[in-house]
C-alpha cells in the first residue's frame, strides 16, 4: 500500500521498524549528557564510591542525584532521543560523549516505542538503559541456525 501511496508513510509506519538495508557505516551522535559507565560494586563502600565519581563527572553535589539501584544486565549501552514523543535517534554509548548511530537497529525491537503513549510528551526526552539477549534466546539462536 504505501508503494503506491508513500504519501502515508509516516515515522511509525511499520515499513519503518524492519527491512532496512544494513548500512556501511555508523553516522556518529554527541550525547547531549555524557553516557557514564556502569561500574560493579560489591560492598557499600563501592556503592557510595560509584556514586561519588558519578556526581564528580556531572558536576553536581552527590546528594543532587536521584538514585536507584538493580542488578547489572550485561548488554550494550544505549540513549534513545526522542522529540515531542517521536523517536529521533537512538546511539551506542561509544566513549561516553559520542556514540554511533543504531536507530535503524533499535527501530527493530518491539518494546521500544516509536512514539510514546501520551497526549503531553516533553519536547526532548533520552531514554537509556540497557539492550540485552538473555542467555536462553541465544540458545534458540544457535539451535535454530
Amino acid at each position: 500500500m504505501e508503494a503506491e501511496h508513500p504519501e502515508l508513510i509516516t515515522a511509525q509506519s511499520p515499513s519503518q521498524r524492519v527491512g532496512a538495508k544494513p548500512i556501511a557505516e555508523f553516522r556518529k551522535i554527541e550525547h547531549t549528557v555524557k553516557m557514564l559507565s556502569l561500574a560493579n560494586a560489591f560492598s557499600l563502600e563501592e556503592t557510595y564510591s560509584f556514586f561519588e565519581k558519578a556526581a564528580k563527572e556531572l558536576d553536581v553535589s552527590p546528594s543532587a542525584l536521584d538514585i536507584f539501584s538493580e542488578p547489572k544486565l550485561d548488554g550494550l549501552a544505549i540513549s534513545i532521543h526522542y522529540d515531542n514523543g517521536l523517536l529521533s535517534f537512538a546511539a551506542t554509548r561509544g566513549d561516553g560523549q559520542v556514540g554511533e548511530d543504531v536507530t535503524h537497529t533499535i527501530k527493530t525491537i518491539k518494546s521500544v516505542p516509536i512514539k510514546l503513549a501520551t497526549d503531553n510528551p516533553p519536547e526532548k526526552l533520552d531514554v537509556r538503559g540497557e539492550v540485552f539477549m538473555p542467555k536462553a534466546a541465544l540458545r534458540n539462536l544457535t539451535d535454530w541456525l
